[in-house]
């Protein structure tokens, strides 16, 4: 037999077939390219929600405020309470006053105050807000018009403090929006969007704002009754408007007054409102305030109106405590039944420019 050959036929014989290598698995893939398409996918679900809820709530008709143009408002949660910028009064004809009181034992003494209020008048001389301090210790703060333009007077214990913006006239019947912050004897105001006015008092000044016992709008008790609409007002992280709206005990209302809602109201113009908004914007960065129960004051400087001021955001602490004259300045105030707020600033140029 041949080699090789088979042993029938001589046919050559097939070597037998050698099984090869198998090809390598294909690699999974890359983790960040999962990555990727797991962030694409979360994007394109998130754009449909998003897209679903614009299209049923991009519009709000602001219907306590009569606006006659409807404004659309995209990711401002904040801007929609209550379908307008804070709880609106009109104050008649008659005069009205609303006063806030603050119980015996709770009244607080503070180094820095804000104040935020939004209005609409054609009067030239009114008083809009008043907060006096208790009996005998003639501590206040006074927001007023006079001669068509806004002012503030305060004083803590020492002379007769002032600052007014006598560039913007208020008396004009359109929304103006008032922002008055004070440090010991310093202070600061704005009116709408004009340059914030600062107001630096030479000599020593006391700093401590005693006793507070009431806040007043409307000016009724002072002789100079305010005509017109008032909104959002916040003073130290009370509203007091919200509060008289809600029939609070601590809250006292006389005179002609009406809550915007419950009857006919003031016409405002699409400018109007839309000037109403960054008010409402204003007021609630204006109140984002924690208040905590503390028995402890704090020895120290008082905050500078710079620190208030020029950053973006910043956190301070403001003691509040139960001082029964002006000599806290000299020494500490006893321990009492206070309060530290926390109150966030946020430089308002931002939302103004």
């Amino acid at each position: 037999m041949p080699p090789g050959g088979s042993g029938q036929g001589g046919c050559p014989r097939r070597p037998p077939a050698m099984a090869g290598p198998l090809p390598p698995p294909p690699p999974p893939p890359p983790l960040p390219l999962l990555l990727g398409l797991l962030l694409l996918l979360g994007a394109a679900e998130g754009a449909r929600v998003s897209s679903s809820l614009s299209t049923t709530h991009h519009v709000h008709h602001f219907h306590s405020k009569h606006g006659t143009v409807p404004i659309a408002i995209n990711r401002m949660p904040f801007l929609t309470r209550s379908g307008h910028a804070g709880t609106t009064y009109i104050f008649g004809k008659g005069g009205a006053l609303i006063t806030y009181t603050w119980p015996p034992n709770d009244r607080p003494s503070t180094r820095m105050d804000r104040l935020a209020v939004g209005f609409s008048t054609h009067q030239r001389s009114a008083v809009l807000v008043r907060v006096d301090s208790a009996s005998g210790l003639g501590d206040y703060l006074q927001l007023h018009i006079d001669q068509g333009t806004v002012g503030v007077i305060f004083n803590v214990g020492t002379d007769d403090i002032t600052i007014d913006e006598p560039n913007a006239i208020v008396s004009d019947g359109k929304y103006h929006v008032v922002r008055f912050t004070r440090s010991g004897g310093n202070a600061t105001l704005q009116v709408d969007s004009w340059p914030v006015n600062e107001r630096y008092p030479a000599g020593r000044q006391l700093t401590i704002f005693n006793s507070q016992a009431a806040i007043k709008i409307g000016g009724r008790d002072q002789g100079r009754p305010f005509q017109g609409q008032v909104s959002g007002l916040y003073y130290n992280g009370l509203k007091v408007l919200a509060l008289a709206a809600e029939s609070d005990p601590n809250v006292r209302t006389e005179g002609h007054l009406r809550l915007v809602g419950e009857g006919p109201s003031v016409l405002l113009s699409a400018e109007t409102t839309a000037t109403t908004l960054l008010a409402d914007m204003a007021t609630t960065i204006m109140e984002t305030t924690t208040t905590m129960a503390t028995t402890t004051t704090r020895r120290g400087r008082s905050p500078t109106m710079r620190d208030s001021t020029t950053q973006n955001t910043d956190d301070l602490l403001v003691a509040s405590a139960e001082c029964p004259s002006d000599d806290e300045d000299l020494e500490e105030c006893e321990p009492s039944t206070g309060a530290v707020t926390v109150v966030t600033i946020v430089d308002l140029k931002v939302l103004w420019s």
